[in-house]
């Protein structure tokens, strides 16, 4: 889970090889991005997924609601709960 931009960019640095970063959605709230091992050190894929940083900012503007935050963790367990 990154939550927010920062998060969703330190992740794609530190998580994917350079050869693999290019082909990273750009950051959307919601976006998910599965990305299989190449080298095959890992069994399962990796995951990463975006959503707006649960500041003030985005929770008093209405950028990010309650129901938006809810919906990315829901999601969130389901990834889990399919690869766990």
């Amino acid at each position: 889970m990154a939550l927010g931009r920062i998060a969703y960019d330190g992740a794609v640095r530190f998580m994917f090889p350079e050869d693999l970063r290019h082909t990273a959605p750009p950051f959307a709230h919601g976006e998910l991005w599965r990305v299989e091992d190449p080298q095959r050190i890992r069994p399962d894929p990796l995951w990463i997924l975006a959503t707006y940083h649960p500041s003030r900012q985005n929770t008093q503007t209405g950028r990010l609601t309650r129901a938006m935050f809810d919906r990315i963790w829901r999601k969130a367990a389901k990834i889990a709960g399919e690869n766990g």
